[in-house]
C-alpha cells in the first residue's frame, strides 16, 4: 500500500517540477541575484515608460544593476518610500499605453510579470528615483544630471561585488 502512494506522490512531484518555468541568473550584486526576467522587464519598461534618471542608452542589465546599487544605498529609509498613489499612477500610465486588454496581457507576459509583481518593480524604480533626486545636487533637467548620476553610481559600485554570469553558450 505504501509503494503505490509513494509512486503516485513521486509522479505528482515530477509533473510539478516539469511544469515549473526556470529563470537564469545573469548577474549578482553582493547576495542579490539578477535574473534574465529582471533584464527583460527593464527592457520592456524602458520601451514603455523610459526612466528619467538612468541613461536610456545603457544596457538593460546595467540599468538593473544600477537600480540595485541605489536600492541598497536607500535601504528602508521612509523618505525614499513612494506613496501607493505614486506607484498606481506609474502603473496606470504604463497600462494606458496599451489599447486593449489583450495587448496589455501580451506585454505583461513578454515582461514575465503579473500586475502585482509589476507594481512591486515600479515601486523599486520609484525608490531609486527618489534616492537620486534627494542625493544629487543638481536638478533632473540640468545638463549635469547624468554626470552627477554617473559619479554617484561609480561611488556606490566601487565597493560592491558585482559578478556577471556569462551566457550558457560561453561557459565551456
Amino acid at each position: 500500500m505504501r509503494i503505490p502512494i509513494l509512486l503516485f506522490t513521486s509522479a505528482l512531484w515530477i509533473q510539478a517540477a516539469n511544469a515549473a518555468s526556470y529563470d537564469r541568473v545573469v548577474a549578482t550584486l553582493e547576495t542579490t541575484a539578477v535574473t534574465a526576467s529582471d533584464v527583460r522587464l527593464e527592457e520592456a519598461l524602458q520601451q514603455g515608460l523610459p526612466s528619467r534618471w538612468l541613461p536610456t542608452n545603457a544596457d538593460p542589465l546595467e540599468r538593473v544593476l544600477q537600480t540595485l546599487l541605489i536600492r541598497q544605498a536607500a535601504g528602508d529609509v521612509a523618505v525614499y518610500q513612494p506613496e501607493d498613489s505614486a506607484v498606481d499612477a506609474l502603473f496606470d500610465a504604463l497600462r494606458g499605453r496599451h489599447s486593449t486588454s489583450e495587448d496589455w496581457s501580451s506585454w505583461l507576459a513578454h515582461a514575465g510579470q503579473d500586475e502585482d509583481s509589476l507594481k512591486a518593480a515600479l515601486r523599486r524604480r520609484l525608490i531609486a528615483e527618489r534616492f537620486l533626486i534627494r542625493n544629487l545636487t543638481v536638478a533632473v533637467e540640468s545638463d549635469r544630471w547624468s554626470v552627477e548620476c554617473a559619479a554617484l553610481l561609480q561611488r556606490l559600485g566601487a565597493s560592491a561585488r558585482i559578478r556577471k554570469v556569462p551566457p550558457l553558450d560561453q561557459t565551456e
